[in-house]
């Protein structure tokens, strides 16, 4: 195999998935750059296959500073980052295009959400935090998911509807997505590339449970279950993450919530 051209020596930050092959490439051809789909090689763009072993954030570049083609440390340079979390493309309730960007300078707490899952109730809390810290710049945002046994199987119409009937939901609830199944939705793969561990309610009751139904993820940094809790900075910056049975009203997720709205460096 030729030497491949490479367009730049920057390292750029992906999340790779174990069990899959990455063909890094600067060719230009391909609208998931830096990757291409490693059709044309013997060509003047020689792509450079990576098989991923394991699921976790590596650097991609064309410095020479690593033996490990086409992988570096990312140390000698600023990683090109990922798009911020406000650009990433998502889509409302109603199936329109929307991005985070509105709620730029607020604190976010986001949340997979399902209508049929024993954390459920879990809804009432979060509605409950949403219009008590509202003021100081605190936004809830649910987002539907149908991979955890298929608890979410609703339209975005029916699950609005629930919503809205059953626990009086004010915040947003958008449109459903994909999580630990394949294709992971961009937000989800943002999150938990900055955010691989989630923080425990303190015992291990949710995840014995899961564990003895055969439902706990394969991955370690998957998602555990339905109502697994990000919290976003006023500028973007994924703070915490926290286990699916931490409760809204939970003094540790709270304590968090309020130091990120404390905090308008």
């Amino acid at each position: 195999m030729t030497n491949p051209v490479r367009a730049t020596e920057i390292p750029i930050a992906v999340t790779v998935e174990a069990g899959k092959d990455y063909w890094w490439c600067s060719c230009g051809l391909s609208k998931t750059q830096p990757f291409c789909d490693g059709s044309h090689s013997g060509s003047t763009f020689t792509p450079v296959k990576y098989s991923a072993t394991e699921s976790k954030p590596v650097y991609f570049c064309g410095c020479k500073a690593s033996a490990k083609q086409p992988l570096c440390d990312g140390s000698h340079r600023n990683p090109v980052a990922a798009p911020a979390i406000y650009d990433i493309a998502l889509q409302d309730a109603n199936g329109q295009a929307t991005t985070l960007a509105a709620y730029k300078g607020n604190v976010l707490l986001i949340v997979n959400v399902a209508s049929k899952c024993g954390l459920t109730p879990q809804y009432a809390g979060l509605e409950k935090l949403n219009q008590e810290w509202a003021g100081s710049g605190l936004q809830v945002l649910g987002f539907p998911c149908n991979d955890f046994a298929a608890q979410e199987p609703g339209s975005s119409a029916e699950i609005a509807e629930f919503c809205q009937l059953n626990y009086g939901v004010s915040f947003p609830v958008l449109a459903k997505i994909s999580i630990n199944s394949a294709p992971r939705h961009d937000l989800y793969r943002h999150l938990i590339a900055a955010q691989p561990q989630a923080i425990s309610c303190g015992n291990d009751n949710l995840r014995e449970k899961l564990g003895k139904l055969g439902l706990l993820p394969k991955i370690e940094s998957d998602l555990m279950w339905n109502f697994e809790k990000f919290l976003v900075g006023r500028k973007g910056q994924v703070l915490a993450r926290f286990a699916p049975d931490v409760a809204p009203d939970d003094a540790a997720l709270l304590a968090a919530i309020q130091a990120a709205l404390t905090d308008h460096s």
